[in-house]
C-alpha cells in the first residue's frame, strides 16, 4: 500500500509539472510555406494586410512560433517595397543566394528581395511588375531548362489565371507573353452563379514531364470555396481540369471555405498543401490557417492528386502572454535601458533614485526596487529629484536626472557614474552638473548618439526670469560634459502647447511648455519625441521633431516640428495627460514600444496618481512613427516578443 501510494504522488508530480504550451490558431489567408534548412517559414495574408507580411517558423509544422519577421514581426513591410495597401498571397522562394518574395499589393503584383527567409524583403526601386489591369495572387516557377514562368490571376470579367514569361533576372515580365489558361466555367467552380466568376490562387509543380497546376474557385466568401487542378505538357497550357476536382472541399472537410493555398515538400519528402478556412461555418474573417497530406497516385493518362482528410489540422502557434497597463501603480516619466538580458527601469520618485532589474517590463511589478541614490539634504541637487534616465556608455553606467537646490531652486541637470556589471550594484559617483555655457534652469536630459556623435536634449529656459520651456540640444565632448553652446530647436508656440494656466493658490501664471524630450533613432532619419502644454493640464500630449534639411542635430532650421500631437489623451479610453516618454525594443530586438505615464481620470495633474504604461507602436510608410491611440487599460496587450517572466 505504500508503495501503491509513492507511485501515485510520482505520477502525480511528474503529470502536474510537466510543461504544456496552450495554443491557438493562426489567422492568416492566401498561406506559402517555405521549407529552408530545416525551418518552415509561414507567410500569407494577415489580417493586418495594409501593412505587409507577417513571418511564422516551426520546426516540425506542429508548433509555430509567433510572428518573428525582421520588422516588428512581418517579413515585408510596407515601408521598404511597393504598395500601400492589399498586401495578399506572397510567395517566398530561394534563387542565386538570394531569398524572393513575390505578392499582391493595390492589386497590382511585385517582387522583392532579402538575404534572410525572415527579411526584411526590399525592393531597390519600389515598383510593380509590368502588366495590364488589376493583377493578383502571383507564383512563380522556374522550369528545367532554367525559363521562369509566372502564375497570376487577372481582374477581367472574373477573376481568370495567366502565365508570363520573366525575365532571367526576375526584374520584370517579358512583353507579350501573357496568356489566359485558365477560368471557371464548371458548376462546382461557381455554385452561386456569380456574374464576376472566379478562378484564383494558382501554384504549380512539374512531375514526369506533366505540369499540375492547383487552383481555387468561387467566391472567398462562398463556403464552397475549393481546391481544383488541372493539367499540361507544357507550362504554357493548354491545361486540362481534372474530372476529380474538387479535391479540397467544404463537403471533403466539413468546415467552410476551404482553398487559396500552396503545395509544399517536407524535409522528408512528402507533399503537405497549405490553405485556409473560414473562421467557423458563420464567419469569414479572419481566415485560419491550415495543412493536409496530399500524394500523387497513378491514373489512367496522369498521376492524380490525392487529398488525405484525416490529415486535415489547423496550424496553432503558442498562445501569447498579455498583461494590462499601467505596468506599475504610479511613476512618472518612465525610463529604461536593456542589456545583457535585462532591463533596468526608473521613474521619478522626487526624494530618490531607484532601478528595477527585469527581463521584462510587461511584469516590471514583480521585480525588486533597488534605491541607488539618495541625495544631501543641502546641496545643488538637494531636492526634486524628478526624469531620471540609465545609460550604458564604453561599459560604464551613467544616470542622469533633474533637480532643485535645498530652497526648491535653480534646477540643474546633473550624472552620476558606476563602474559595475550590474547598476544595482556597487557605489554610484557624483560626476557633477551637467551644462552648456548658457547654463538656465534645466530639466529632463536625454543622451543620444547619431552618426558617431553624441548629443543631449533637454528642456530649460531661454533666460534666467523666463518660465516657458523649450527643448534645447548640445553635442557631448564625453558623457558628463557639454560640448559648447546649446541650440534651441523648438518652442511652444502652437496652439495644442499652449495649454499652461496654472491654478494654484500660489502660483496662477501661465506657463508654455515643451519638455520630456526623447530622442528616436530609426534607419538613419532622427526624431525627437516630445512633451507639450503644463503637466497640470489635461492637454498634455506628445509632439514630434524631425530633422530634415541639412541633417546637421545642431543646426536649428534642419528640425521640422509636426503640426499636430502624434499621442495624446482619450477620454473614450479613459486615459488622460499621456507623456514624457521613452522608448524600448522588445528583448528580441523586433518590436519597438512606447513608454509613458498618463493618468485615469481629468484634472489629477501632475502628481503621484500618473502611472507608467507601455504599448506596442510601428511606423509608417514615410519611416516616422506611428503611436495610434493609447489603448485603454482594460485591454489586454501581448507581452514583447521573446518575453521572460522570470525577475531577480
Amino acid at each position: 500500500m505504500q508503495l501503491h501510494r509513492i507511485l501515485i504522488l510520482v505520477l502525480c508530480f511528474w503529470s502536474c509539472s510537466k510543461k504544456t504550451s496552450a495554443q491557438k490558431e493562426i489567422t492568416v489567408a492566401d498561406p506559402t510555406i517555405f521549407l529552408h534548412k530545416g525551418t518552415y517559414y509561414l507567410y500569407g495574408t494577415s489580417p493586418e494586410s495594409g501593412q505587409g507580411f507577417l513571418v511564422y517558423t516551426s520546426k516540425d509544422l506542429m508548433n509555430w512560433s509567433n510572428p518573428v519577421g525582421a520588422t516588428s514581426g512581418m517579413a515585408l513591410s510596407k515601408e521598404h517595397t511597393f504598395g500601400t495597401s492589399g498586401f495578399w498571397a506572397p510567395q517566398v522562394f530561394h534563387y542565386r543566394d538570394k531569398f524572393y518574395m513575390a505578392y499582391t499589393a493595390n492589386e497590382q503584383l511585385a517582387i522583392a528581395v532579402s538575404d534572410n527567409p525572415l527579411g526584411p524583403f526590399r525592393q531597390s526601386e519600389k515598383k510593380q511588375l509590368s502588366g495590364e489591369g488589376k493583377q493578383i495572387d502571383p507564383f512563380l516557377f522556374q522550369d528545367e531548362d532554367g525559363t521562369w514562368y509566372m502564375y497570376y490571376v487577372r481582374l477581367n470579367n472574373g477573376n481568370r489565371i495567366y502565365v508570363v514569361k520573366m525575365k532571367p533576372d526576375l526584374s520584370d515580365i517579358e512583353p507579350g507573353t501573357a496568356k489566359e489558361i485558365l477560368a471557371a466555367e464548371k458548376l462546382w467552380e461557381n455554385t452561386w452563379n456569380a456574374n464576376w466568376p472566379v478562378a484564383e490562387g494558382p501554384t504549380v509543380i512539374k512531375r514526369s514531364g506533366k505540369y499540375y497546376l492547383m487552383y481555387s474557385t468561387n467566391d472567398f466568401r462562398n463556403p464552397d470555396y475549393a481546391v481544383g487542378y488541372a493539367v499540361s505538357d507544357h507550362p504554357e497550357g493548354p491545361f486540362v481540369k481534372s474530372d476529380d476536382s474538387p479535391i479540397i472541399s467544404r463537403k471533403l472537410l466539413g468546415v467552410s471555405g476551404p482553398g487559396h493555398g500552396d503545395l509544399f515538400t517536407t524535409s522528408d519528402g512528402k507533399f503537405k498543401y497549405v490553405l485556409h478556412t473560414h473562421f467557423d461555418r458563420t464567419t469569414v474573417a479572419p481566415r485560419l490557417g491550415a495543412i493536409i497530406d496530399i500524394r500523387f497516385e497513378p491514373g489512367e493518362k496522369n498521376e492524380k492528386i490525392v487529398v488525405d482528410p484525416t490529415s486535415f489540422r489547423y496550424l496553432k502557434a503558442a498562445i501569447a502572454q498579455t498583461f494590462r497597463n499601467p505596468i506599475l501603480p504610479s511613476g512618472a516619466d518612465p525610463y529604461s535601458y536593456w542589456k545583457d538580458g535585462y532591463y533596468y527601469y526608473t521613474h521619478t520618485l522626487v526624494d530618490r533614485i531607484s532601478l528595477w532589474k527585469t527581463t521584462t517590463l510587461s511584469a516590471l511589478a514583480g521585480a525588486k526596487e533597488v534605491t541607488v541614490f539618495r541625495p544631501p539634504s543641502v546641496a545643488s541637487y538637494a531636492k526634486d529629484i524628478w526624469a531620471p534616465e540609465i545609460h550604458n556608455i564604453h561599459n560604464r553606467w551613467y544616470i542622469y536626472f533633474s533637480a532643485a537646490d535645498n530652497k526648491g531652486r535653480n534646477n540643474r541637470i546633473y550624472v552620476l557614474e558606476n563602474k559595475r556589471k550590474d547598476p544595482t550594484r556597487g557605489k554610484w559617483k557624483m560626476k557633477g552638473k551637467i551644462a552648456a555655457s548658457s547654463d538656465y534652469w534645466a530639466i529632463d536630459g536625454n543622451v543620444f548618439e547619431y552618426q558617431g556623435k553624441r548629443y543631449m536634449v533637454w528642456s530649460g529656459w531661454e533666460n534666467a526670469k523666463s518660465r516657458h520651456q523649450n527643448i534645447y540640444i548640445a553635442a557631448m565632448k564625453n558623457p558628463w560634459t557639454i560640448s559648447g553652446d546649446r541650440v534651441c530647436i523648438s518652442k511652444p508656440e502652437l496652439e495644442w502647447e499652449r495649454h499652461g494656466k496654472r491654478n494654484e493658490p500660489t502660483d496662477t501664471a501661465t506657463v508654455f511648455v515643451n519638455e520630456g524630450p526623447q530622442a528616436l533613432l530609426r534607419n538613419e532619419q532622427l526624431f525627437v519625441i516630445y512633451s507639450a502644454s503644463g503637466c497640470w493640464t489635461d492637454n498634455y500630449a506628445l509632439g514630434m521633431l524631425s530633422l530634415k534639411g541639412s541633417m546637421n542635430p545642431l543646426d536649428a532650421s534642419a528640425w521640422e516640428k509636426s503640426l499636430k500631437p502624434v499621442f495624446s489623451g482619450s477620454a473614450e479610453a479613459g486615459i488622460f495627460s499621456p507623456g514624457h516618454n521613452s522608448f524600448f525594443k522588445s528583448p528580441d530586438g523586433q518590436q519597438d514600444w512606447i513608454l509613458y505615464h498618463a493618468n485615469d481620470r481629468p484634472g489629477m495633474g501632475c502628481a503621484q496618481y500618473r502611472s507608467p504604461r507601455s504599448q506596442r507602436f510601428r511606423w509608417k510608410a514615410d519611416g516616422s512613427p506611428d503611436f495610434g491611440k493609447p489603448i485603454p487599460l482594460k485591454n489586454p496587450l501581448v507581452v514583447p516578443s521573446a518575453y521572460s517572466i522570470q525577475n531577480n
